[in-house]
């Protein structure tokens, strides 16, 4: 398995609910992985905590597990990573641990972690417990407000709004290739005048305006993250090179996005 999305849907209770699965043995996992696909969820893996937390990150996944025992970074340190980080530290983790051990477990439980699983595991048991913990993190969620939400303008219609978030969903998914914006309205069955004026109704800016802002809204994240190279950032929102993505980045922001990632990792 690769830190890419298995990209096989079904439809499904839990359906499209991303999961990231982080443990250097992914042949362990894979028929646990075979059965969240077949349910219609999106996998995602990693075979060390630094990559793990990366995947979390920029992936937003629905539910983790993370096993105790990684070659860098032990599962506490990921789990206390995750933890600190705003977009993922409300994100249900379910620990795995090849012992039945009592302080593992408290050490786990006071960091965060939703659940414990021992491995060897039965599929159907983590199945469960996985519906579970995702059912109750969707109950807790419509309280939440997500910074990373557009704010939309009063005075449009709910059709407005439904075709923004349509075409956001999208873009956000192609967010380094995304399609033009003719392409855009064919795939959510409108036309490039009536997509334009939905977001200028509800959010006061042209599609590609707001892509651009996008992308440097989730630039900024990544650089305070410090887990990311500056290429890596790029590459990932679609920059044609690096001076392209710095040039960008300072534009907006007002300094280079080394000189920031520098200063954040010196406090």
């Amino acid at each position: 398995m690769s830190d890419r999305p298995l990209d096989v849907r079904r439809p499904a209770p839990n359906g499209d609910a991303k999961i990231l699965l982080i443990d250097d043995e992914p042949k362990v996992l894979a028929p646990l992985a075979r059965l969240l696909i077949n349910s219609g969820m999106r996998i995602f893996t990693s075979t060390n905590g630094t990559e793990g937390c990366k995947n979390a990150i920029a992936n937003g996944p629905d539910l983790i597990l993370l096993d105790v025992g990684l070659p860098d970074l032990s599962g506490f340190e990921v789990l206390r990573l995750l933890k600190s980080h705003h977009r993922v530290a409300d994100t249900p983790v379910i620990m795995m641990t090849a012992a039945n051990d009592h302080d593992s477990r408290v050490r786990g439980w006071t960091l965060g972690c939703v659940d414990y699983v021992t491995k060897p595991f039965h599929l159907d048991e983590v199945k469960l417990r996985i519906d579970l913990h995702l059912s109750l993190s969707r109950q807790a969620r419509p309280a939440d407000t997500d910074a990373s939400e557009p704010l939309m303008l009063s005075g449009h219609t709910n059709k407005d709004e439904m075709l923004v978030n349509a075409a956001i969903g999208i873009l956000r998914d192609t967010i380094a290739n995304p399609p033009g914006l003719a392409d855009l309205a064919r795939q959510l069955g409108t036309n490039e005048k009536r997509l334009t004026q939905a977001f200028q109704q509800c959010l006061n800016s042209t599609v590609f305006t707001w892509l651009r802002m996008e992308r440097l809204r989730i630039a900024h994240e990544r650089v305070l993250d410090g887990l990311f190279s500056m290429t890596e950032i790029a590459e990932e929102l679609g920059y044609s090179d690096l001076a392209h993505f710095s040039k960008s980045f300072k534009a907006h922001y007002g300094v280079a996005p080394k000189s920031l990632h520098s200063t954040n990792a010196a406090t």
